[in-house]
């Protein structure tokens, strides 16, 4: 009978992150890393520890969890492309950027159903993401032909309409970005 636990890490593929392994530290000690799509597999002793997903960056929340000897523990490591996420790991503030999930023993790998389901919401999500940023710059192109008929002088008008396409630009990225990015 073996007298430790396996541990599997699975981090699951994703965009943001995808050339940077991920540090597992388990109990407060590096046990190895992770890269993207792949698994991590090491024998672990028996007993309560707490398993920590770290990039230079930005760390995942504590995964408290307790395994015997001979006992297999499966973890799912996901990364977030939500901004909103990115940007306070970014300041060092806890948040979802990098998340640890126990997983049940017989099934690590995301299963068809899931899968599917996923790419179809990321792909509704991009779809909305570009529909807005369209939606934005038709609306700054309808407002720099009306600033153009406007009853002022040349120079004020060019102004105003580099203004608000400058503005158009922003808020058509900014929220483009933030509709097909953020978490399902």
């Amino acid at each position: 009978m073996p007298e430790e636990a396996l541990l599997h890490v699975l981090r699951c593929k994703a965009h943001p992150n995808r050339i940077r392994a991920y540090k597992l530290l388990l109990d407060g000690r590096e046990i190895g890393v992770v890269r993207n799509g792949q698994l991590f597999e090491a024998t672990i002793p028996p007993g309560e520890h707490v398993l920590i997903a770290k990039v230079d960056w930005a760390r995942s929340r504590p995964l408290s969890f307790q395994c015997t000897a001979g006992e297999r523990v499966s973890i799912r490591c996901e990364t977030s492309a939500d901004p909103v996420a990115i940007l306070k790991a970014g300041f060092g503030l806890p948040g979802d950027h990098l998340r640890l999930s126990l997983r049940s023993q017989e099934n690590l790998e995301p299963d068809e159903a899931e899968q599917s389901a996923h790419k179809a919401i990321r792909k509704r999500q991009l779809l909305r993401g570009l529909a807005w940023a369209i939606g934005c710059f038709i609306v700054g192109g309808l407002t720099a032909a009306a600033l153009e008929g406007a009853d002022t002088p040349r120079r004020v008008t060019t102004a105003r309409q580099e203004l608000a396409g400058q503005l158009t630009g922003f808020i058509a990225v900014v929220g483009g970005s933030w509709i097909a990015f953020r978490r399902p």
